[in-house]
């Protein structure tokens, strides 16, 4: 592409820092406003050009906006026990201007590239249903399909974690967590709407299934549409959990060391989440293009780690 140049762009940022109660807390507000001119986007070609399946041009215009927060808080100290807390909190928004003169929508699977929407946003026909008979079966005729609408933004617009430290006698055990929320966005589970298509799901084979779990599965395999299989990937996520015991000083002297510690820790220990696959935080095809889907990927592991520190 002879005519490919720099993407521009120009941001605003606010912010305050505020410290209170002898600096025991400590608060940073940030507010940006980010203007994106000639934008690469990926732009699919006609097979016919023998070029490859597209091209990255300067299509488009693309704002984001968004608050971020950080608190850092010393809710209790004394001699024998301490608890602190850090929060940090991003909330961001996404859109894209403008595509293009006469360029129409940027189409890659269910997701769009598409003006006055967030980027690589899901789109698919909607359906209803309703169980008219009553016989607690979803049948095609029971289903019915509309237009295609905007699903879902595939990327998180809220993020929260909580870090929460406990010390207990004179900071001979520490007690570390961090709990993280994350919410405001889709994910595609492929993995279900494949098995659908394979006839290898319960909500095709058992009558007990949920009528809306046997609706989107009846709109995806018969009638077209898998944005039933589009689900809110919204979680809360226990990310670690550590635990750290810290030698008297008086022991650690007499072995020849200036610190010793032992720390046990757990990570991805527990996720609460109304997605149905195996993980909201798949993605099958990593940040390609922003394409998003969980399609046959191993989600993340559960992990425990004893850790022994020496320190001469």
């Amino acid at each position: 592409n002879p005519d490919l140049k720099p993407e521009r762009s120009e941001e605003l940022e606010f912010g305050a820092d505020v410290k209170l109660f002898s600096n025991r807390i400590g608060l940073d507000l940030t507010y940006f406003n980010k203007q994106t001119q000639d934008a690469l986007i990926f732009r699919q070609l006609p097979p016919s050009l023998g070029v490859g399946a597209g091209r990255f041009e300067n299509l488009g215009s693309v704002k984001n906006t968004g608050f971020e927060v950080s608190l850092n808080a010393s809710i209790v100290e004394t001699d024998k026990f301490f608890f602190d807390l850090n929060v940090v909190a991003s909330f961001i928004d996404n859109k894209l201007k403008k595509l293009g003169e006469g360029i129409e929508p940027v189409i890659f699977g269910l997701q769009r590239q598409t003006e006055g929407y967030p980027l690589g946003g899901y789109w698919d026909e909607q359906y209803t249903y309703s169980d008219a008979n009553g016989d607690g079966f979803i049948s095609q005729s029971e289903v019915q399909v509309g237009d295609t609408v905007y699903l879902g933004n595939p990327f998180a617009t809220t993020d929260i974690t909580f870090t929460p430290t406990i010390g207990l006698f004179n900071n001979a055990l520490v007690l570390t967590g961090l709990l993280n929320y994350k919410g405001g966005n889709k994910l595609y589970n492929n993995t279900a709407a494949w098995r659908n298509g394979n006839s290898n799901t319960q909500e095709l084979n058992d009558p007990n299934a949920s009528l809306a779990g046997q609706a989107r599965a009846v709109a995806s395999k018969f009638l077209g549409t898998d944005a039933g299989y589009i689900e809110d990937a919204s979680f809360w996520r226990l990310r670690e959990v550590s635990l750290t015991y810290n030698a008297p000083q008086k022991f650690v002297s007499s072995i020849g060391f200036s610190r010793v510690s032992l720390t046990l820790s757990g990570q991805n220990l527990a996720i609460w989440t109304d997605y149905s696959g195996l993980d909201p935080e798949i993605s099958s095809t990593g940040q390609s293009n922003f394409t998003t889907e969980e399609f046959l990927s191993l989600p993340p592991t559960r992990s425990w780690k004893v850790r022994l520190n020496l320190s001469f």
